[in-house]
């Protein structure tokens, strides 16, 4: 039977563990969201900031919903509301340097949609760069962000998940040699018990043996005390003839 590695085994915990964590990005989304609505007077149309800031708070119940259908939903619904938020504002407030901002879905997707969806995050952030118009030195900021966040972010996510997977590799091997320890006690219970079964026969062999060993004396004894009775009634009347 083939066994899991423990990268595998250890998947459901680690799944769980995000699927915890996403929902902490919460009170920042209302925060952002509320900061848009509190400056939305300072942009020419306030609409440009009231739109993302609805998105931005609604956010957050949707991702509660998309948690109890599918974990990686919730994760792209996280991602990509953040990404039209930041595009939003960018394009409609014609502001290249906030695409600077994409930087952050980007870590949320290595966060919480693994490598595959870190990268492809990264990817497509790359490509909107260059396909929206901007000074080339914020385009290359914007980059050098994009890819500098994920790449920390896998930095330091890998030997947290070496730790996760050697304390997980630990925790099963310890398990195994308790389970093994369990069985041995059980083993050794049941031979204490035969031993004690074996030694209460051996106990009743020696009373039996000793019973018998008694009787034997005492039979002859008897047989000694015949012969003798015996004797003297033959030698009684020899000599008196």
């Amino acid at each position: 039977m083939a066994t899991n590695s423990p990268a595998a085994e250890m998947q459901p915990t680690l799944r769980h563990l995000q699927d915890e964590t996403i929902g902490l990005t919460a009170p920042a989304l209302y925060l952002a969201g509320a900061i848009l609505i509190l400056t939305a007077e300072q942009f020419e149309n306030p609409l440009h900031a009231g739109l993302p800031a609805i998105v931005l708070l609604l956010l957050p119940l949707a991702i509660g919903q998309l948690r109890r259908i599918s974990y990686l939903g919730a994760a792209w619904a996280l991602v990509l509301g953040c990404v039209g938020a930041i595009l939003a504002l960018a394009v409609w407030q014609q502001e290249p340097a906030l695409l600077c901002l994409l930087a952050l879905p980007a870590g949320l997707a290595a966060l919480f949609a693994g490598r595959a969806g870190g990268l492809l995050t990264v990817a497509a952030g790359s490509l909107l760069l260059f396909a929206l118009p901007g000074a080339p030195i914020l385009r290359e900021v914007a980059l050098v962000e994009l890819w500098g966040t994920v790449g920390l972010i896998w930095l330091t996510l890998r030997p947290l998940l070496t730790t996760l997977q050697w304390s997980w590799s630990s925790y099963e091997r310890s398990r195994t040699l308790l389970e093994q320890a369990r069985d041995y006690q059980v083993q050794l219970k049941q031979s204490l018990a035969d031993l004690a079964e074996a030694n209460l026969q051996l106990t009743r062999l020696n009373r039996l043996t000793q019973a018998l060993r008694q009787a034997a004396e005492e039979a002859r004894r008897a047989k000694e005390e015949f012969v003798a009775n015996v004797s003297h009634e033959l030698r009684t009347p020899l000599n008196m003839v």
